[in-house]
Protein backbone atom coordinates (compact mmCIF):
# COMPACT_ATOMS: atom_id res chain seq x y z
CA UNK A 1 0.00 0.00 0.00
CA UNK A 2 2.74 2.48 0.87
CA UNK A 3 4.53 1.69 -2.38
CA UNK A 4 2.13 4.06 -4.11
CA UNK A 5 3.57 7.02 -2.17
CA UNK A 6 6.90 8.82 -2.47
CA UNK A 7 9.57 8.66 0.24
CA UNK A 8 8.47 12.06 1.52
CA UNK A 9 4.84 12.29 2.66
CA UNK A 10 2.56 15.25 3.19
CA UNK A 11 -0.07 15.65 5.88
CA UNK A 12 -2.68 14.75 3.27
CA UNK A 13 -0.83 11.53 2.41
CA UNK A 14 -0.74 10.49 6.07
CA UNK A 15 -4.45 11.30 6.37
CA UNK A 16 -5.22 8.96 3.48
CA UNK A 17 -2.95 6.18 4.75
CA UNK A 18 -4.13 6.21 8.37
CA UNK A 19 -7.71 7.27 7.72
CA UNK A 20 -7.54 10.10 10.24
CA UNK A 21 -8.23 13.82 10.04
CA UNK A 22 -5.80 16.60 9.29
CA UNK A 23 -5.82 17.88 12.87
CA UNK A 24 -4.95 14.41 14.16
CA UNK A 25 -1.92 14.27 11.83
CA UNK A 26 -0.80 17.72 12.99
CA UNK A 27 -1.14 16.55 16.59
CA UNK A 28 1.03 13.49 15.91
CA UNK A 29 3.64 15.81 14.41
CA UNK A 30 3.52 18.32 17.27
CA UNK A 31 3.75 15.55 19.89
CA UNK A 32 6.71 14.02 18.00
CA UNK A 33 4.85 10.72 17.70
CA UNK A 34 5.86 10.90 14.04
CA UNK A 35 9.41 11.94 13.27
CA UNK A 36 8.79 14.84 10.94
CA UNK A 37 9.94 18.38 10.36
CA UNK A 38 8.67 21.68 9.04
CA UNK A 39 9.80 23.74 6.13
CA UNK A 40 8.21 27.12 6.58
CA UNK A 41 4.58 26.18 7.27
CA UNK A 42 4.60 22.75 5.65
CA UNK A 43 5.07 19.50 7.59
CA UNK A 44 7.30 16.93 5.90
CA UNK A 45 6.96 13.30 7.00
CA UNK A 46 9.50 10.72 5.82
CA UNK A 47 7.77 7.48 4.80
CA UNK A 48 10.16 5.48 6.99
CA UNK A 49 8.95 7.50 9.98
CA UNK A 50 5.35 6.56 9.25
CA UNK A 51 6.31 2.89 8.82
CA UNK A 52 8.08 2.94 12.19
CA UNK A 53 5.06 4.64 13.79
CA UNK A 54 2.73 1.96 12.40
CA UNK A 55 4.98 -0.89 13.55
CA UNK A 56 5.37 0.59 17.03
CA UNK A 57 1.63 1.10 17.45
CA UNK A 58 0.60 -2.16 15.80
CA UNK A 59 1.56 -3.92 19.04
CA UNK A 60 -0.81 -1.83 21.15
CA UNK A 61 -3.79 -1.75 18.75
CA UNK A 62 -3.47 -4.81 16.51
CA UNK A 63 -7.05 -4.90 15.20
CA UNK A 64 -6.88 -1.39 13.74
CA UNK A 65 -3.34 -1.55 12.35
CA UNK A 66 -3.79 -4.87 10.62
CA UNK A 67 -6.06 -3.13 8.11
CA UNK A 68 -3.28 -0.68 7.16
CA UNK A 69 -1.18 -3.28 5.27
Amino acid sequence: MLNDYSDILTVEDVQDILGIGKNAVYQLCREHSLECFRINRKWIIPKISLCEFIEKNRKTQPAYWSSID
